[in-house]
């Protein structure tokens, strides 16, 4: 089973879907989506397109208790630093009876909180929901503050039946945009942990690839422990560019092997519109 998307959701629109009673808030995680099913007496788990996963041992101990005999569970998730953040239940109990999918996100909602009332695992968590508008603002500018990833927001009265596509009934609202940049400069100012980071100008004229010029676009800190060389790629998180072609606020993410630096171009890359939520 691959698991249910969520659509982008444009800043300008949030209002709305925060006044509505129709929709829940919650945080986005970021992280790795897996669906883990326990049936049979078996543990399995299985990314957002449905390939057979190895969940780590420590989760896996955390879903023991659930392996009794004729029943089934089935959990939708984000795995972040080797803890299973959980949203969403799409099979409880029953093995003939516990189909969650074609239940309400307010009734599969109910389920989770009651088996979390009993349940006390050492590395799942109950992702929090926000319901009212009151909370649902409240978080939204928390995560906001916080320079987290974004927000989801669901419509309680929605089925999780639509595998391996986005609906519109889930919706992502991200705070920040990720980008892959080129080391132009170690030790920026004299810092150690500083680099100087760039893209490739291709945003004005149609250019060859010997053609493209690398500007700098930030200053970036990265890890003790990470070592670079000018013209690594990274990739980094920002909150949004400036007309200048700078990126606000960049924050390391990972040091990128797969990628050469002539692909770190501005087009399709950079976002200029800052976050106006309310």
């Amino acid at each position: 089973m691959k698991a249910q998307l969520a659509t982008p959701l444009e800043h300008v629109h949030v209002k709305q879907y925060v006044q509505s009673d129709e929709w829940w808030a919650e945080q986005k995680l970021d992280g790795q989506r897996f669906l883990v099913l326990v049936a049979e007496g078996e543990i399995s788990a299985f990314n957002r397109n449905g390939v057979e996963m190895t969940l780590p041992d420590q989760i896996a101990a955390d879903f023991v208790s659930f392996k009794t005999a004729d029943t089934m569970w089935h959990f939708d998730g984000e795995l972040v630093d080797g803890e299973y953040h959980i949203f969403d239940v799409l099979w409880a109990g029953d093995t003939c009876d516990g189909g969650m999918t074609d239940k309400p996100l307010e009734q599969r909602r109910n389920r989770l909180e009651k088996i979390f009332s009993f349940w006390e695992p050492d590395h799942c968590h109950l992702v929090r929901c926000a319901k009212t508008e009151t909370e649902k603002a409240d978080l939204i500018t928390k995560l906001e503050r916080e320079c987290s990833e974004g927000a989801v927001l669901k419509k309680r009265t929605a089925t999780y039946n639509v595998h391996g596509k986005r609906v519109k009934t889930w919706l992502k609202l991200k705070f920040v945009q990720c980008a892959d940049v080129v080391v132009m400069e170690l030790e920026r100012d004299g810092k150690p942990q500083a680099v100087t980071i760039g893209m490739y100008a291709d945003h004005l004229i149609y250019r060859q690839e010997s053609e493209l010029k690398l500007e700098e676009v930030a200053g970036c800190k990265v890890p003790a422990n990470i070592e670079l060389e000018v013209g690594d790629v990274l990739e980094v998180r920002y909150l949004y560019a400036t007309p200048d072609r700078k990126l606000t606020q960049p924050v390391f993410v990972r040091r990128r092997t797969d990628k050469q630096p002539k692909e770190c171009t501005m087009s399709g890359q950079l976002k200029y519109t800052s976050k106006e939520i309310w």
